[in-house]
């Protein structure tokens, strides 16, 4: 389709980061070892060998997965939402590449479980292909990985194939440490690195069963084409909150050139400097709740309200914004389908060979954004931890002004998936 040429009107930075961390314990001590000392350093676990297959997959295959991995978006927007009226922000695709390098430690009844909701019908094999070309590492936004290891935990039983597609497909950098102070801080600094300080932390401390520990971070930083005038800021601009009260916002003002709309909201897309990602807002119809649309979405549909997006010009105010949430996403996830690899009856014995009391004990989320005249700034954190089993243009314009609860996202306009999605409710 054709894409509209740049209106916005002020450079806006974004920067988003999402982080993911999985601890693992096993319940018996076979195939154990506990070598540490008080003075032991972090040490880097390799993959004997240097490269990794990449499964190939076929365009349908591709395409299979890229409508489930808006599923898997869609679905996690609905469970935050229904359980929670506050501003929402997640990155669906940092959780779903967590989840995926866990999966490939994944055997069974539980392996099935999680492909079948992060991928669909697709197997872990096509997953990992599609996501050694989907997961982003360019000039505007990156995403790194790292896997930390309990020295409680024989490197030697640490399988090799979950070592090899970590590193080769994910490019997960394994460390072994002893579960103390330590490794926290070491974890944490990982996490305020990677998102340029907005996020210092993940986690205070780790749960005793915990030794596996998996971190996903994604940063994103874009600029508009244009820049915002000064009378394109316009302060006192009114915003209808969900709680019913009023509240007085600076609104940023331009003509955009990419509508989307269906039968229950309207919305437009902005584009950043190399149109490799997008802004896209969609605002309800004013009699239709923020949460009553949602549940209207599936995958299919959010991708259609980009796919089929007309070239027309279209009126737009957003409010500037700030905002910080987390969530822990275990019942999400298990409402999803995935319940079993939280429960005793999971099978993660192809992460460590000859053990299979590891379960998820926790998965956390933790996002912040900013969004004004000058920029905006954002990032999300996710944390897992797995325990002991036993714990048109010629017409009239467009109008959308952001005034209500509305739906946003950063998109990759090469899938039409979303990086980063979320809801304003309150300002």
């Amino acid at each position: 389709r054709k894409k509209g040429t740049f209106k916005m009107k002020k450079n806006l930075l974004k920067k988003l980061l999402s982080v993911l961390l999985i601890t693992s314990f096993t319940a018996s001590m076979a195939g154990c070892q506990n070598p540490s000392t008080d003075d032991q350093s972090i040490i880097t676990l390799s993959p004997s060998t240097e490269s990794v297959e990449v499964y190939r997959i076929s365009h349908d295959t591709k395409e299979s997965i890229r409508f489930s991995s808006a599923d898997f978006a869609i679905n996690l927007l609905k469970e935050t939402s229904n359980v929670s009226s506050d501003n929402i922000l997640i990155s669906p695709i940092s959780i779903q590449a967590t989840l995926a390098m866990s999966a490939n430690g994944a055997n069974g009844d539980t392996l099935s479980a999680m492909t079948n909701v992060l991928c669909g019908d697709n197997t872990i094999d096509e997953l990992n292909a599609y996501m050694a070309s989907y997961l982003p590492n360019n000039d505007m936004i990156t995403s790194v990985n790292g896997i930390w290891v309990s020295d409680v935990i024989n490197p030697d039983s640490v399988n090799q194939d979950f070592i090899a597609v970590n590193s080769g497909i994910y490019n997960a950098e394994f460390r072994i440490a002893k579960f103390d102070d330590t490794v926290v801080n070491d974890i944490n600094n990982f996490v305020n690195t990677n998102t340029n300080g907005m996020i210092p932390d993940i986690v205070e401390d780790l749960d005793p069963l915990a030794c596996v520990v998996l971190v996903n971070a994604i940063t994103f930083e874009g600029k508009w084409a244009d820049e915002y005038k000064d009378y394109d800021v316009i302060e006192g601009k009114e915003f209808n909150n969900i709680d019913g009260s009023i509240s007085k916002i600076t609104g940023l003002i331009s003509i955009e050139d990419e509508y989307c709309s269906n039968e229950n909201c309207t919305g437009f897309i902005k584009y950043y400097e190399n149109r490799s990602y997008a802004f896209m807002a969609l605002l309800p119809n004013e009699d239709i709740s923020l949460e009553d649309f949602i549940n209207t979405l599936d995958g299919e549909a959010f991708l259609a309200l980009y796919d089929d997006a007309e070239s027309a010009s279209v009126s737009t105010m957003i409010p500037e914004f700030s905002l910080e949430y987390n969530v822990r996403l275990n019942s999400a996830l298990a409402d999803m389908g995935m319940g079993i690899a939280f429960s005793k009856s999971a099978d993660f014995s192809n992460m460590i060979s000859g053990e299979s009391d590891i379960m998820i004990g926790k998965v956390y989320h933790k996002t912040y954004i900013t969004v004004d005249r000058t920029g905006t700034s954002a990032a999300a954190a996710t944390e897992e931890e797995l325990d002991y089993k036993s714990a048109d243009s010629s017409g009239d314009p467009y109008f959308v002004f952001l005034d209500r609860p509305f739906v946003y996202a950063i998109i990759d306009t090469n899938t039409g998936l979303p990086v980063f999605l979320g809801t304003v409710t309150n300002l």
